[in-house]
This record gives C-alpha cells, sequence and structure tokens, in this order.
C-alpha cells in the first residue's frame, strides 16, 4: 500500500582483478540511472576482488551523509530499501557502546552486523530491502534480501568451462544492468511458457528461476556469502516462515478475542508509525479493500502532516475495477486525493 523507495544497487565480485573494474561498474550505474537521480557512488576493496554500485533516491537521511557505498569501520555497504525500525535498534545499539555518525538507517544496518553478525542482525530487521556488505578483515561479502522479496536482487555466476572454478559475480537490483555486463540473453522457454498459460510469474519450487537461464533470483529471506579470494559461493535462507508461525502460536494462540483485537491494534498502528518515518513527503495507494483503508485511517491518526497525500488507480471495464469502493474511502479525506484512470 505504500510506494516504495527506488535506490538501486549493483557490485561485481571476482578472484580475478581484471574482471572487476571501475568502467564495468559505471556502465552498470548508468543502465540504472533512472532508479537513483539523486546521487550515485562506486567503491572497490583494497584487494580489487570486489566493486560495489549505488544510486540513491533520498529518503532517509537526504543530507550527504547519507551517501553510499557508506563505510563504517571494517565494512562498506550498498542497501536499497528501507529499515522500518532502525530508530529502535539504533537506541539498542547504542546502549551496547556503538557510535553513530548520521541519521541514515544504513549505518543502523551496518553496526547490527557488526555487533550480531549477518544471520541475527538480519533477524532483527523489519523492513524492505536489498543489500551488499563487504567485510574487509576476511574479504567476505554478504549480498542479502528481505523477508518477502519486496526489494529485487538478480545475479549472474560465471565458472570454469573445465574445473567449475568460481570466475565471477555480477549482481543488481534490475537484470539489464547485468547484460551491460555480458550476462547472456537465453530465455526460459519453460518460465515464459507458464507465464503465458498460467499468469505465473514466480516458481515457488524454484525461487532462484527468472525468465533467463543463466540469471537468477535471490529467494527472498535468502542470503549469499561470497569469498572470492577463496573461490566460494554459498547461499543461505535466512528467513523461516514457519518458525515464525510456531512463535506467533506460542505467543499469541490463547488470546480471547478481545485481546486479540487489542494485540492486533497495537500491531497495526506500531507497523504504520514506522513507516510514516521519513524526511521527504509521504504518500500511499488505496483501494476499496479493508486492508488499504484501515491503513488511511491508521496513517491518517498518526500523521501530523497537512501534505499526506491518497492516490487512486481506476481500471475502466476490468472485471475487478475497485474505483466505486476506493471513491467511497477517499470520501471520507476530501482535497487529499489523486484519482488515476489507467488504459489499455
Amino acid at each position: 500500500m505504500y510506494f516504495a523507495a527506488m535506490c538501486c544497487i549493483a557490485g561485481i565480485i571476482s578472484p580475478h582483478r581484471a574482471l572487476v573494474t571501475h568502467q564495468l561498474g559505471q556502465r552498470m550505474a548508468h543502465r540504472l540511472q533512472h532508479r537513483g537521480p539523486d546521487d550515485e557512488g562506486m567503491w572497490q576493496s583494497d584487494d580489487e576482488h570486489t566493486l560495489l554500485v549505488h544510486r540513491r533516491l533520498s529518503i532517509i537521511d537526504i543530507s550527504e551523509a547519507g551517501h553510499q557505498p557508506m563505510q563504517r569501520n571494517e565494512y562498506t555497504i550498498v542497501y536499497n530499501g528501507e529499515l522500518y525500525n532502525y530508530v529502535e535498534l539504533r537506541t539498542t545499539l547504542q546502549a551496547l557502546g556503538q557510535v553513530f555518525t548520521t541519521q541514515s538507517d544504513t549505518e543502523v544496518i551496518m553496526a547490527a552486523v557488526e555487533v550480531w553478525g549477518i544471520t541475527d542482525a538480519l533477524q532483527q530487521f523489519d523492513g524492505m530491502f536489498a543489500f551488499a556488505i563487504h567485510h574487509q578483515p576476511t574479504q567476505t561479502v554478504w549480498i542479502a534480501r528481505d523477508r518477502y522479496g519486496e526489494k529485487p536482487l538478480y545475479y549472474h555466476v560465471r565458472y570454469g568451462l573445465q574445473n567449475r572454478a568460481f570466475e565471477s559475480m555480477v549482481f543488481a537490483s534490475e537484470i539489464k544492468a547485468l547484460w551491460e555486463v555480458g550476462a547472456p540473453k537465453n530465455i526460459n522457454g519453460t518460465r515464459v511458457l507458464n507465464y503465458l498459460t498460467l499468469g505465473m510469474v514466480q516458481n515457488p519450487l524454484q525461487p532462484t528461476q527468472t525468465f533467463y537461464n543463466d540469471i537468477l533470483q535471490l529467494p527472498p529471506g535468502n542470503f549469499i556469502t561470497v569469498q572470492p579470494a577463496l573461490g566460494k559461493l554459498q547461499m543461505r535462507r535466512w528467513y523461516k516462515p514457519e518458525l515464525q508461525r510456531q512463535q506467533a502460536w506460542e505467543q499469541y494462540g490463547n488470546l480471547t478475542v478481545n485481546e486479540a483485537i487489542t494485540v492486533y491494534q497495537q500491531l497495526l498502528q506500531t507497523s504504520v508509525q514506522r513507516r510514516l518515518r521519513s524526511d521527504v513527503a509521504v504518500g500511499m495507494s488505496v483501494s476499496g479493500g479493508i486492508d488499504s483503508a484501515a491503513i488511511a485511517a491508521t496513517a491518517l491518526q498518526q500523521s501530523n502532516t497537512q501534505h499526506f497525500h491518497f492516490f487512486t488507480a481506476g481500471f475502466p471495464g476490468f472485471e475487478k475495477d475497485e474505483t466505486v469502493f476506493a471513491q467511497q474511502v477517499a470520501a471520507h479525506y476530501p482535497n487529499r486525493v489523486t484519482h488515476h484512470i489507467v488504459t489499455p
């Protein structure tokens, strides 16, 4: 229901320095310019095995202090997304002795990884994100994606033809950036057929698949560890929904109806309040459903700004067009709604 921040990241990792060049990084950055018009940055590790690229759309800490790639102690990061609970995590980390030099959620991610390690830090994050973080002493890169895959992350890996040794990895927020540095465009015919006949754009049984055979996506709730000097690459799942369901049942399974309503209201208010944090104007899309209507009402209760705005979309002739219901919701918020008619 919220408009997602559109920064973007990209990078090249290889044990062969000749494959990790600023020229290639610049080509990737240029291809992704539309996603991050506010700033551009590039960083290469001392051993020249890793190159990180970032284009920025400023949302949190819009000052130059939020420039990426960002460095903190032994870590360097490129990050796309938003960490909704960064204020709470920042307070916790400060109590543990961490000192911050910016107001950005990016620095909070690095501090969390430094204190808790990559796996435990990811468990603490409430947000939508895709990031790559480099650890200088171990020359290790971790590439991670949020629980539900709100932020995209694609990659292509090359292996030696004879010994199948790791040659290089390129990754980016959009596939077209991978094409800029030589990733092949071999169509996955099965995926195309499934899309045309069934409307499937994802295959839960093969979550790394895309519409191209040699280009993969990092599945939601997973992270990749890359050690280029050692030729190692490993993917692990950090988010396990079955464990979350079990924990939720243990915590809430015995609530009465009234208690459940109270808990739900608290969770909704906290969730919306966190997502309203921004250093720029905030808006949201509204349909005619109970979910967006509840979020809209909660947002207005918590928002002190007169510039908070709603957007609706109509699809004339479409059987699931919700224009009538969206207008009923919008009627409660006069002068705050922009309605768009979408045509073929």
